[in-house]
């Protein structure tokens, strides 16, 4: 029998309940955001580029590519077993800081501070493009239908003839849920009626754009907030 895989809060890592889709609650993303953007002073003094951070249950990540730099440099802390990321966090951005003070006093100007910084991280573990946003485009006002006709949004999106994507996607819906093949008038009302509204959505495509790095938070040089991650 298949292990069922629960999909998990981005900000705290608990399995999210039913309905819930990157976040458990608000709060906790609030809270996550909230310490998050302590790393951006430290990463402004870094002259940072792009920056990703992540958790396991074990340990917090954060990567940062310099403007100055072909290599990214890692930083690893270990979570403190049962308590959540933001608890850690604190701790690792205290920690970095106080290295980075620590080199000021040793050679009396920001650089030498910065490199003194970066010298700690673990290079050569992740590649530079892992580390740079990417952009997602995604259909607006159509999810649910395009869920119930099972069309992957990439491939209507990349698709020369979307028209075609939807009737064919259709074709295949109403096999399985029409009456005369042993579904229910439901089902196949439900399967119809989305399958009109995306042919009304498709005579005036609305769609949105979100940036950012698959399964990171990231951060980006002349911004105070941090990408989610896609």
């Amino acid at each position: 029998m298949p292990i069922k895989k629960f999909r998990l809060c981005f900000c705290c890592g608990l399995p999210l309940d039913k309905g819930k889709k990157k976040y458990c609650s608000r709060g906790c993303r609030e809270e996550f955001m909230f310490k998050l953007k302590w790393f951006n002073n430290l990463l402004r003094a870094v002259n940072t580029k792009y920056a990703t951070f992540f958790f396991t249950e074990d340990v917090l990540v954060l990567n940062i590519l310099p403007f100055d730099s072909w290599d990214v440099y890692s930083y690893f802390f270990k979570r403190t077993p049962g308590k959540r990321p933001v608890y850690d966090m604190e701790k690792m951005v205290f920690l970095l800081g106080e290295l980075w003070w620590k080199h000021l006093k040793i050679s009396g100007h920001k650089d030498g501070a910065s490199r003194g910084v970066l010298e700690k991280g673990r290079r050569h573990v992740f590649q530079k493009d892992l580390l740079i946003p990417k952009e997602k485009i995604a259909p607006v006002g159509v999810s649910k239908d395009l869920t119930c006709l099972k069309i992957n949004r990439e491939d209507l999106i990349s698709s020369e003839d979307p028209y075609e994507v939807v009737k064919r996607a259709y074709r295949k819906s109403v096999l399985r849920c029409h009456p005369d093949m042993g579904g229910d008038e439901k089902s196949f009302m439900k399967v119809y009626n989305s399958y009109k509204n995306i042919l009304s959505w498709l005579k005036r495509p609305l769609y949105a754009t979100r940036r950012g790095v698959p399964g990171h938070w990231c951060f980006e040089a002349g911004r105070s907030n941090w990408y989610s991650p896609l």
